[in-house]
């Protein structure tokens, strides 16, 4: 398929997962960030290259997948169905979908959410006793777990007609027409004073471009367009070119109520069949509330039947049940690791058999939520071991390809085995049937082996309480 091709798109339960994570501070540390590789023999010298992958886990092409406003569905089903949970249109919990970091660990798919906290209107808190919202704690849970809320403004205003109407702000701010560096700064407060951590990713309230230069002033790193004015072509972008980081816009592609299912393939088919050559394609996607439709047409949203069809095939064709070829995450997350790719100097020396890799990110922007690059080591010696220093804050490497994935920011690792002790643990206290089939429906993902027959035999040794 050709990458010109146009493509048009008309436009409970909760599991809380932060005791499964290792949480750090998104701060760069800056003094020993080095790899030291030893090889079973002393490879020749000019049989090694050392290369930064273009994307992260040398993935053959990136999706991110946005959704709007802050509704609940962006939490329930949409999170809870990536990440794993109970999920209220399914009615059942479900174990969530991944692809592999290339050294055997499984990642879920990640998206984000374009947030917005206040009415337009009343100016209330949208995300306290709003039941068509998410709450300020399902935001909290979902960005420890590497989620991203994007400011949307404030209120999410648009320019009214006239332009000039007044808005009826309330104090200390007061009534005057619309207000961009308001709405733009307010909304960073607020996602601040929720999160501690300042966001710097915008998206545009229904693609008004008048937002653009408040959110420059405000210090955005990227800005979201729903058109085709924006830097790549049919929302695509080339990450294994040179790309320019100073106010970085790109086009999000629309999934909703008019979009078939098979647009949504034809989509994802797209970016992978562009991703040959030494290409490296990213796309991303937006879609506003997904739900089973209330009255088809559900106008601007998306049926919960195609977006589950359109992850499902994007997970069997291209995650780690398929071809494993994917990187599903966020638009700050990827943008986080091209910045880093492509600001990071790697420098190499060998001695012997041991060859030392050391990273200079002194160029590297220093308000990153996460830093990371995955290299690829090719030498005509085996690799027998590898030692890391003392600044990242993950690391993981697969010898026989010569993969290594380093992070020395913010990393959210699942970790299923603690996953799986923690929900076996509650359920062992709490003896509720819910309780042991989430616990259960984790312990099936695990692969067989005597951890996973242990789990198994404590669940089954659980007699539950039918009232709990």
């Amino acid at each position: 398929m050709s990458l010109k091709k146009s493509f048009l798109f008309l436009l409970a339960t909760t599991l809380v997962f932060t005791s499964f994570f290792y949480l750090q501070k998104p701060i760069k540390a800056d003094s020993d960030k080095t790899v030291v590789i030893t090889f079973a023999s002393a490879p020749t010298a000019g049989s090694i290259t050392v290369s930064k992958a273009d994307l992260k886990y040398n993935k053959d092409f990136a999706l991110s997948y946005t959704f709007d406003d802050g509704y609940i569905e962006g939490y329930n089903p949409v999170f809870r169905y990536l990440h794993g949970g109970y999920v209220d249109e399914l009615g059942e919990t479900v174990g969530g979908l991944y692809y592999s970091d290339g050294t055997g660990r499984r990642v879920p798919f990640k998206g984000a959410f374009n947030w917005f906290s206040n009415g337009s209107v009343s100016f209330g808190d949208l995300h306290i006793d709003t039941p068509s919202n998410m709450t300020w704690d399902d935001l909290r849970e979902t960005y420890a777990l590497g989620w991203e809320p994007i400011n949307h403004g404030w209120t999410s205003r648009y320019t009214p007609d006239p332009p000039d109407t007044i808005i009826n702000y309330p104090d200390p701010h007061g009534p005057s027409p619309i207000n961009y560096d308001y709405e733009v700064s307010q909304n960073t407060l607020r996602l601040f004073e929720e999160l501690s951590a300042t966001i710097k990713h915008f998206g545009l309230p229904a693609g008004d471009d008048n937002y653009i230069p408040a959110a420059w002033s405000n210090g955005m790193k990227t800005i979201s367009h729903g058109h085709p004015s924006a830097q790549n072509n049919y929302g695509l972008i080339d990450t294994s070119e040179t790309l320019d980081f100073d106010q970085f816009e790109y086009m999000r592609t629309y999934f909703a109520d008019e979009t078939t299912l098979q647009d949504m393939k034809d989509y994802v088919d797209m970016i992978a069949e562009s991703s040959v050559d030494g290409a490296k394609y990213w796309g991303v996607a937006t879609s506003h509330r997904v739900r089973t439709p209330v009255s088809p047409p559900d106008s601007g949203n998306l049926d919960f039947n195609n977006f589950k069809g359109f992850i499902d095939y994007t997970s069997d064709t291209y995650g780690i049940d398929g071809i494993d070829s994917i990187w599903m995450a966020s638009v700050p997350e990827v943008y986080e690791y091209l910045v880093s790719k492509q600001q990071t100097i790697v420098n190499t020396s060998l001695e012997g058999n041991t060859l030392t890799i050391t990273l200079d990110d002194s160029g590297v922007d220093t308000d990153l939520r996460r830093y990371a690059l995955s290299l690829i080591v090719e030498a005509d010696a085996d690799i027998a071991s590898i030692s890391y220093g003392t600044d990242f804050t993950y690391h993981s490497e697969n010898k026989d390809t010569g993969l290594i994935n380093l992070d020395w920011g913010f990393i959210s690792t699942d970790n299923d085995l603690t996953r799986c002790e923690d929900l076996i643990s509650t359920a062992e206290s709490s003896k509720s049937r819910s309780d042991v089939d989430t616990a259960r429906t984790y312990v099936n993902l695990l692969d067989d082996g005597s951890e996973k027959t242990a789990f198994m035999s404590r669940l089954d040794d659980i007699e539950v309480n039918l009232t709990a």
